[in-house]
């Protein structure tokens, strides 16, 4: 095998590309179908909660899915299974467009959430953890920062194109998007190992890494620890608040007096933040260690929660855009990074696997419970407000987590984990 040769474009990179692509197919079914909750549940004459379901659905789905991904992923060619899973997946979102009622929006999201497993998430951590050793937060990190990327891009065209023409030709633009993001790139250039085309992973063979400590735990016993609990009380609180604002931002917005196409454009530079957010925030997690970087996202978020309340006021509005952006790395980094300094590369891809599973099971709430809220009080403001509270928790459950998790390792190893705060 030969080695990586230090003056040329490492592979990998190539590869973190096609998985923010993936990921940003990824964030076509998390972010940008959110622009069709208030025009199709007035055309269907629904409430929005129970339009939103499609998102709980979807997010069930996953949930229930998920356990098994990591398993069925090492029975299966993961090219083939990625290249077949995006184009049910973005077929499903195609036939939204011919959908005439909510029991056939509730099946298409449930096939829509079934394959978006095979092609998101777990495939990606196994792509960058197979390419990178050295620089896997950073990778990682750049990796699902597509989720942005699409919102970004396609939140304001489906807004204009259904005021332009209607939601079941915006259907059809967003699902071909899907295809067009994660097809081709699937097709052409993914590797699922660095061995595949005689590279080694970025950082070599592990070399010093068989030792136990920096293994870290069986499945089977992370699943029996403490820090295992706090921190997926905190992983599912995430997506809860999160996603309960993002993905009804664009609805309140358009309450509150701003254009349809606005309050998209508005949607659109927050998720370009979240971009730069999504990106960078493995390395800031790197640099300030866990319970540092966690104090400076999730008090970010709870800021932006708050000021979801004064957004008729553009000022509000504006530093609500760049807070709840700059927080949006939150959505990607606690899953992925702080799953794997808590617990270590041993058995990753199924803890991680149980964590996202948890994950998507707060969003399957999230998304719901704001719906609720305004078929309840008219008014979102009930969801911002216990959405900065929980923000708060999340702190103080990933602060406990990590304080359990070194005394864990410790008791376990004799050792911290690798990285751990001071």
């Amino acid at each position: 095998m030969q080695k990586n040769n230090p003056g040329k474009l490492f592979y990998g990179w190539i590869i973190v590309i096609c998985c923010m692509l993936l990921s940003a197919s990824g964030g076509i079914i998390s972010g940008v179908l959110s622009t069709f909750i208030k025009p199709v549940s007035e055309q269907l004459q629904v409430s929005r909660a129970e339009f939103s379901l499609t998102s709980t659905v979807i997010n069930l789905t996953i949930m229930l899915i998920m356990p098994f991904v990591a398993k069925i992923l090492k029975c299966v060619p993961l090219k083939r299974t990625i290249i077949f899973s995006a184009c049910i997946s973005g077929t499903a979102i195609f036939c939204f467009s011919f959908a005439k009622n909510l029991a056939e929006f509730y099946l298409l999201s449930a096939i829509c959430g079934f394959f978006s497993c095979f092609m998101n998430a777990v495939p990606i951590v196994i792509l960058t953890s197979n390419w990178f050793r050295e620089k896997r937060g950073v990778a990682t990190s750049i990796s699902f920062s597509g989720m942005g990327l699409s919102s970004m891009l396609l939140s304001p065209i489906a807004a204009s194109v259904i005021e332009a023409y209607s939601w079941q030709t915006a259907y059809r633009v967003v699902g071909i998007s899907f295809l067009l993001l994660s097809v081709p790139s699937s097709v052409f250039l993914i590797r699922e190992k660095p061995q595949e085309i005689g590279l080694e992973p970025l950082g070599g063979q592990q070399a010093g890494q068989e030792k136990i400590c920096f293994e870290g735990f069986e499945h089977r016993q992370v699943i029996r620890m403490k820090s295992f609990w706090l921190f997926a009380a905190a992983i599912a609180l995430i997506p809860l608040t999160s996603y309960g604002v993002q993905q009804h931002a664009i609805s309140y917005w358009s309450d509150l007096g701003y254009s349809a196409t606005k309050a998209a454009s508005w949607y659109s530079v927050m998720m370009a933040i979240g971009i730069v957010s999504k990106a960078s925030m493995g390395a800031v997690y790197e640099k300030w260690k866990i319970r540092k970087a966690s104090a400076f996202v999730c008090l970010a978020a709870c800021a932006s929660y708050i000021l979801m309340i004064f957004c008729a006021n553009p000022v509000a509005l504006v530093l609500m855009v760049v807070l709840f952006g700059i927080s949006s790395g939150i959505q990607i980094t606690p899953p992925t990074y702080i799953t794997n300094r808590l617990f270590g590369d041993r058995d990753y891809s199924m803890n991680y696997g149980t964590i996202t599973m948890i994950y998507y099971l707060g969003m399957a709430c999230g998304v719901p419970f704001s719906a609720f809220c305004y078929d309840r009080f008219h008014s979102y403001l009930p969801a911002w407000c216990i959405y900065s509270v929980l923000m708060l928790a999340v702190l103080v459950l990933i602060f406990k987590a990590e304080r359990c998790a070194r005394k864990e390792w410790i008791q376990a190893f004799g050792t911290a984990y690798d990285g751990a705060d001071a």
